[in-house]
C-alpha cells in the first residue's frame, strides 16, 4: 500500500502532512497570506485546527480570514484528490485563484484580491489612429462551472456614443463577467451598454 504523499512524494501521506507540510499546500498558504507555521505551533493536528474554527477559540479571527482557512483547506484536499485520481498537474497559482473565487462567491463581494496586483482604477486602453479600427477580443473559461464566454469590442478613433453601440453575446456568462469583474475596467462603456440594453435578459 502506497504511504507516500500523492501530491509531493516527500513525506508520509497523513492529513497533517497534506495540510501543514506538503510543499504544494505551503505554497498555497503563503500565497493567500496564511502563516501555516503559526497554525502548526498553536494546533497539534488538523482536527484541532478545524475544531478551533467552531468552538470559540477563533473569536479573534475575522470572517474573511476564517473562511480563507476553511476554503483553503477544502481546495487543497480537492487538489490532492484530483492529482491522485485524475492525474491533474497541480499549480499553486491556479489553486490560489480557485480559493479566491470561492471566497469571493461566499462573501458576496467583488474579487478584489488579485495575485497580479492589477490596478483597475485607470484604463490603459488607447484609441487607434484615424482610419484604423481596433478589434479587442477576450475569452474566459471557468473550470468550476464549465462555462465560457467571449467578449468583442470594435472601436475606431472617435469618442464612443452609447447610442451607436451594438453588442452580441454568445452566453449570459459574458454579461455576468462584464458586469461583475472589476478587472474589466477597460470596458466600462461596454458594461453600461450591456447592462442597459433592452434586449438583454437580466
Amino acid at each position: 500500500m502506497e504511504t507516500q504523499c500523492g501530491v509531493c512524494g516527500r513525506g508520509e501521506e497523513t492529513i497533517e502532512h497534506l495540510i501543514f507540510e506538503c510543499i504544494h499546500a505551503r505554497s498555497v498558504w503563503r500565497s493567500i497570506n496564511i502563516d501555516i507555521d503559526a497554525v502548526k505551533a498553536n494546533c497539534s493536528s488538523v482536527s484541532e485546527w478545524v475544531l478551533s474554527w467552531f468552538n470559540g477559540s477563533s473569536t479573534g479571527m475575522d470572517e474573511r480570514l476564517l473562511f480563507t482557512c476553511m476554503i483553503g483547506a477544502w481546495i487543497i484536499w480537492k487538489d490532492r484528490c484530483e492529482k491522485i485520481f485524475q492525474g491533474v498537474n497541480l499549480n499553486p497559482i491556479s489553486t490560489t485563484s480557485r480559493i479566491q473565487y470561492h471566497l469571493s462567491s461566499h462573501l458576496h463581494e467583488n474579487l478584489i484580491c488579485s495575485p497580479y496586483n492589477i490596478n483597475t482604477a485607470k484604463s490603459n486602453w488607447l484609441p487607434p489612429t484615424q482610419g484604423i479600427a481596433k478589434f479587442n477580443v477576450d475569452t474566459s473559461f471557468d473550470h468550476n462551472t464549465n462555462q465560457n464566454g467571449t467578449g468583442v469590442v470594435l472601436r475606431d478613433h472617435a469618442e464612443m456614443n452609447l447610442d451607436d453601440i451594438q453588442i452580441e453575446v454568445d452566453a449570459q456568462v459574458v454579461i455576468k463577467v462584464v458586469n461583475e469583474d472589476p478587472w474589466v475596467a477597460d470596458a466600462q462603456v461596454v458594461i453600461k451598454a450591456v447592462y442597459e440594453a433592452p434586449w438583454v435578459a437580466q
